[in-house]
Protein backbone atom coordinates (compact mmCIF):
# COMPACT_ATOMS: atom_id res chain seq x y z
CA UNK A 1 0.00 0.00 0.00
CA UNK A 2 2.89 2.50 0.65
CA UNK A 3 4.50 2.15 -2.76
CA UNK A 4 0.93 2.62 -4.31
CA UNK A 5 0.41 5.79 -2.35
CA UNK A 6 4.03 7.19 -3.53
CA UNK A 7 3.07 6.26 -6.55
CA UNK A 8 -0.06 8.02 -6.18
CA UNK A 9 1.22 11.23 -5.59
CA UNK A 10 3.99 11.32 -8.11
CA UNK A 11 1.27 10.85 -10.72
CA UNK A 12 -0.58 13.77 -9.28
CA UNK A 13 2.00 15.95 -9.20
CA UNK A 14 3.63 14.77 -12.60
CA UNK A 15 0.03 15.85 -13.85
CA UNK A 16 -0.13 19.23 -12.14
CA UNK A 17 3.33 20.33 -12.68
CA UNK A 18 5.85 20.42 -15.81
CA UNK A 19 8.19 17.37 -15.08
CA UNK A 20 11.94 17.94 -17.22
CA UNK A 21 14.19 15.49 -18.29
CA UNK A 22 17.67 17.58 -19.43
CA UNK A 23 20.19 15.99 -21.80
CA UNK A 24 22.50 14.58 -19.03
CA UNK A 25 19.74 13.14 -17.81
CA UNK A 26 18.95 15.26 -15.16
CA UNK A 27 14.52 15.69 -14.05
CA UNK A 28 12.97 18.54 -12.72
CA UNK A 29 9.24 19.38 -11.23
CA UNK A 30 8.84 23.12 -12.23
CA UNK A 31 6.05 24.02 -9.86
CA UNK A 32 6.19 27.71 -10.91
CA UNK A 33 3.16 28.68 -13.33
CA UNK A 34 3.23 32.51 -13.55
CA UNK A 35 5.73 35.17 -15.09
CA UNK A 36 5.78 38.46 -15.84
CA UNK A 37 8.16 40.19 -17.72
CA UNK A 38 9.29 43.49 -18.40
CA UNK A 39 12.28 46.18 -19.90
CA UNK A 40 15.18 47.97 -18.43
CA UNK A 41 16.55 50.13 -20.18
CA UNK A 42 19.39 53.24 -19.88
CA UNK A 43 21.83 55.02 -22.00
CA UNK A 44 25.40 56.73 -20.77
CA UNK A 45 27.72 58.63 -22.11
CA UNK A 46 31.78 57.64 -20.98
CA UNK A 47 34.52 59.34 -20.96
CA UNK A 48 36.94 58.08 -24.04
CA UNK A 49 39.49 55.64 -21.79
CA UNK A 50 36.42 54.82 -20.03
CA UNK A 51 35.07 51.60 -18.81
CA UNK A 52 31.75 49.77 -18.58
CA UNK A 53 30.74 47.02 -15.93
CA UNK A 54 27.89 44.67 -16.46
CA UNK A 55 27.60 41.55 -13.78
CA UNK A 56 24.63 38.96 -14.05
CA UNK A 57 23.93 36.64 -12.06
CA UNK A 58 21.50 34.50 -14.19
CA UNK A 59 21.18 35.66 -18.08
CA UNK A 60 22.89 36.15 -20.86
CA UNK A 61 24.87 39.14 -22.43
CA UNK A 62 24.49 40.47 -26.24
CA UNK A 63 26.86 42.91 -27.01
CA UNK A 64 26.52 44.77 -30.38
CA UNK A 65 28.82 47.76 -31.98
CA UNK A 66 27.15 50.81 -31.67
CA UNK A 67 26.70 53.69 -34.31
CA UNK A 68 26.94 56.57 -32.03
CA UNK A 69 29.07 57.96 -29.08
CA UNK A 70 27.20 56.29 -26.45
CA UNK A 71 26.49 53.06 -24.60
CA UNK A 72 23.14 52.23 -24.75
CA UNK A 73 21.96 49.13 -22.21
CA UNK A 74 18.92 47.54 -22.28
CA UNK A 75 17.91 44.47 -19.81
CA UNK A 76 15.21 42.43 -19.94
CA UNK A 77 13.70 41.06 -16.62
CA UNK A 78 11.32 37.85 -16.47
CA UNK A 79 10.36 36.70 -13.52
CA UNK A 80 8.81 33.53 -12.31
CA UNK A 81 6.54 32.07 -9.39
CA UNK A 82 3.27 30.81 -8.08
CA UNK A 83 1.28 32.71 -10.04
CA UNK A 84 1.13 36.19 -12.36
CA UNK A 85 1.02 38.24 -9.23
CA UNK A 86 3.58 36.94 -7.68
CA UNK A 87 5.69 37.00 -10.51
CA UNK A 88 5.24 40.62 -10.77
CA UNK A 89 6.02 41.65 -7.46
CA UNK A 90 8.77 39.63 -7.60
CA UNK A 91 9.59 41.52 -10.63
CA UNK A 92 9.75 44.88 -8.84
CA UNK A 93 11.56 43.77 -5.98
CA UNK A 94 14.88 43.60 -8.62
CA UNK A 95 16.66 46.26 -8.15
CA UNK A 96 19.54 47.96 -10.91
CA UNK A 97 22.49 48.66 -8.71
CA UNK A 98 24.43 51.63 -10.96
CA UNK A 99 27.34 53.00 -10.47
CA UNK A 100 28.05 55.62 -12.65
CA UNK A 101 30.72 58.43 -13.29
CA UNK A 102 32.12 60.16 -16.48
CA UNK A 103 34.89 57.47 -16.60
CA UNK A 104 33.14 54.23 -15.15
CA UNK A 105 30.10 52.89 -15.34
CA UNK A 106 28.80 49.40 -13.13
CA UNK A 107 25.63 47.66 -13.49
CA UNK A 108 24.86 44.80 -11.26
CA UNK A 109 21.15 43.30 -10.82
CA UNK A 110 20.00 42.64 -7.21
CA UNK A 111 17.51 39.92 -6.84
CA UNK A 112 15.43 39.45 -3.47
CA UNK A 113 16.53 37.23 -1.54
CA UNK A 114 15.38 33.67 -1.84
CA UNK A 115 14.76 33.99 -5.82
CA UNK A 116 17.66 32.73 -6.60
CA UNK A 117 18.36 28.86 -7.69
CA UNK A 118 19.38 26.79 -5.10
CA UNK A 119 21.02 22.68 -4.80
CA UNK A 120 19.96 19.77 -3.31
CA UNK A 121 15.87 19.31 -3.37
CA UNK A 122 15.47 23.21 -4.58
CA UNK A 123 17.35 21.77 -8.18
CA UNK A 124 15.09 19.04 -8.26
CA UNK A 125 11.74 20.85 -7.54
CA UNK A 126 12.07 24.39 -9.41
CA UNK A 127 10.57 27.31 -7.03
CA UNK A 128 10.96 31.60 -8.05
CA UNK A 129 12.89 32.98 -10.18
CA UNK A 130 14.56 35.99 -11.65
CA UNK A 131 16.65 36.29 -15.41
CA UNK A 132 17.86 38.79 -16.78
CA UNK A 133 18.86 39.21 -20.49
CA UNK A 134 21.59 42.01 -21.32
CA UNK A 135 21.58 43.87 -25.17
CA UNK A 136 24.43 46.33 -25.08
CA UNK A 137 25.92 48.71 -27.93
CA UNK A 138 29.17 49.61 -27.44
CA UNK A 139 30.91 52.31 -29.24
CA UNK A 140 34.48 51.48 -30.51
CA UNK A 141 37.49 52.01 -28.24
CA UNK A 142 36.29 51.58 -24.82
CA UNK A 143 37.09 49.48 -22.25
CA UNK A 144 34.33 46.68 -20.73
CA UNK A 145 33.92 43.57 -18.57
CA UNK A 146 30.64 41.32 -19.20
CA UNK A 147 30.53 38.82 -16.47
CA UNK A 148 27.33 36.03 -16.01
CA UNK A 149 26.81 32.85 -14.39
CA UNK A 150 24.11 31.07 -15.54
CA UNK A 151 23.86 32.41 -19.06
CA UNK A 152 26.26 32.77 -22.50
CA UNK A 153 27.87 36.07 -23.59
CA UNK A 154 27.86 36.94 -27.51
CA UNK A 155 29.79 39.42 -29.24
CA UNK A 156 29.36 40.77 -32.93
CA UNK A 157 31.51 43.82 -34.39
CA UNK A 158 32.79 44.77 -30.87
CA UNK A 159 35.72 46.69 -31.20
CA UNK A 160 37.45 47.82 -27.77
CA UNK A 161 39.66 46.18 -24.69
CA UNK A 162 37.47 43.62 -23.50
CA UNK A 163 37.02 41.20 -20.43
CA UNK A 164 34.30 38.70 -20.69
CA UNK A 165 33.65 35.85 -18.25
CA UNK A 166 30.61 33.17 -18.11
CA UNK A 167 29.92 30.05 -15.29
CA UNK A 168 27.73 27.35 -16.85
CA UNK A 169 27.46 29.03 -20.16
CA UNK A 170 29.58 29.61 -23.26
CA UNK A 171 31.57 32.90 -25.23
CA UNK A 172 30.61 33.63 -28.87
CA UNK A 173 31.95 35.93 -31.02
CA UNK A 174 31.86 37.04 -34.93
CA UNK A 175 34.07 40.45 -36.53
CA UNK A 176 35.65 41.12 -32.79
CA UNK A 177 38.59 43.83 -32.63
CA UNK A 178 40.90 44.82 -30.29
CA UNK A 179 42.28 42.92 -27.02
CA UNK A 180 40.30 40.41 -25.49
CA UNK A 181 40.40 38.07 -22.15
CA UNK A 182 37.89 35.41 -22.77
CA UNK A 183 36.96 32.71 -19.94
CA UNK A 184 34.64 30.40 -19.24
CA UNK A 185 33.87 27.25 -16.25
CA UNK A 186 31.27 24.48 -18.29
CA UNK A 187 30.94 26.09 -21.70
CA UNK A 188 32.66 26.36 -25.21
CA UNK A 189 34.14 29.57 -26.62
CA UNK A 190 33.54 29.83 -30.33
CA UNK A 191 35.44 33.55 -32.23
CA UNK A 192 35.75 34.68 -35.31
CA UNK A 193 38.21 37.49 -36.22
CA UNK A 194 39.18 39.10 -39.08
CA UNK A 195 42.06 40.92 -38.37
CA UNK A 196 44.15 41.05 -34.65
CA UNK A 197 44.94 44.15 -33.46
CA UNK A 198 45.87 43.12 -29.88
CA UNK A 199 46.49 40.44 -27.87
CA UNK A 200 43.59 37.97 -27.32
CA UNK A 201 43.23 35.19 -24.84
CA UNK A 202 41.13 32.62 -24.04
CA UNK A 203 40.89 29.81 -21.18
CA UNK A 204 38.43 27.62 -20.37
CA UNK A 205 37.43 24.51 -18.03
CA UNK A 206 35.58 21.89 -19.12
CA UNK A 207 35.04 22.81 -22.43
CA UNK A 208 36.71 23.22 -26.78
CA UNK A 209 37.64 26.32 -28.09
CA UNK A 210 36.81 27.21 -31.60
CA UNK A 211 38.91 30.05 -33.59
CA UNK A 212 38.36 30.73 -37.38
CA UNK A 213 40.79 33.74 -38.83
CA UNK A 214 41.03 35.26 -42.10
CA UNK A 215 43.51 33.45 -43.88
CA UNK A 216 45.81 36.11 -44.52
CA UNK A 217 45.52 37.39 -40.30
CA UNK A 218 49.09 38.04 -38.97
CA UNK A 219 49.40 36.39 -35.09
CA UNK A 220 51.57 34.21 -32.95
CA UNK A 221 49.50 31.16 -31.73
CA UNK A 222 50.04 29.82 -29.40
CA UNK A 223 47.44 26.77 -28.22
CA UNK A 224 47.38 23.94 -25.51
CA UNK A 225 45.41 21.54 -23.69
CA UNK A 226 45.77 19.64 -20.78
CA UNK A 227 43.12 16.77 -21.58
CA UNK A 228 42.09 16.90 -25.26
CA UNK A 229 43.62 17.61 -28.72
CA UNK A 230 45.14 21.19 -30.35
CA UNK A 231 43.98 20.62 -34.16
CA UNK A 232 45.05 23.88 -36.55
CA UNK A 233 43.86 23.55 -40.39
CA UNK A 234 46.59 22.97 -42.91
CA UNK A 235 44.50 25.65 -44.99
CA UNK A 236 46.43 28.49 -42.04
CA UNK A 237 49.77 29.78 -43.49
CA UNK A 238 51.37 28.61 -39.84
CA UNK A 239 54.87 28.00 -39.08
CA UNK A 240 54.72 25.96 -36.26
CA UNK A 241 58.13 25.75 -33.57
CA UNK A 242 56.13 23.38 -31.56
CA UNK A 243 53.60 20.84 -32.92
CA UNK A 244 52.00 17.77 -31.03
CA UNK A 245 49.01 16.50 -30.11
CA UNK A 246 47.99 18.76 -27.04
CA UNK A 247 50.29 22.35 -28.12
CA UNK A 248 50.88 24.46 -30.87
CA UNK A 249 52.78 27.41 -30.99
CA UNK A 250 54.09 29.24 -33.85
CA UNK A 251 53.79 32.24 -36.72
CA UNK A 252 50.94 32.81 -38.72
CA UNK A 253 51.78 34.68 -41.60
CA UNK A 254 53.86 37.36 -40.32
CA UNK A 255 53.49 37.11 -36.84
CA UNK A 256 51.63 39.71 -34.73
CA UNK A 257 49.38 40.36 -31.44
CA UNK A 258 50.15 36.84 -29.44
CA UNK A 259 46.68 34.21 -29.70
CA UNK A 260 46.79 32.28 -26.43
CA UNK A 261 44.25 29.27 -26.35
CA UNK A 262 44.20 27.03 -23.62
CA UNK A 263 41.63 24.45 -22.41
CA UNK A 264 41.58 21.71 -19.50
CA UNK A 265 38.92 18.84 -20.35
CA UNK A 266 38.75 19.85 -24.27
CA UNK A 267 40.36 20.37 -27.41
CA UNK A 268 41.30 23.48 -29.83
CA UNK A 269 40.37 23.70 -33.30
CA UNK A 270 41.93 26.88 -35.24
CA UNK A 271 40.77 27.08 -38.69
CA UNK A 272 40.13 29.51 -42.03
CA UNK A 273 37.20 31.38 -41.77
CA UNK A 274 35.01 31.48 -44.60
CA UNK A 275 35.28 34.56 -46.82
Amino acid sequence: MRGISVLAIAVVVAAACDVRVSDKGGVSVDLVNGKATDEWARTYTIAKGGRLEIVNDTGAIDVGRSNGSAVEVRAMRAARDDSDEAAAALLRGVEMNEQVSPERVRIEARTPAGSARGSGFRRLVRRADVTIAYRVLLPPGLSATFRTENGQVRLDSVDGRLEVASTNGGITGRAVSGSLVASTVNGSVQLGFDTLHDDVEVTVVNGGIRIELAKSINARLEATTVNGGVRVDEDLPLDASVRDRVRVIGTINNGGPRLVLHTTNGGVRVGVREQ
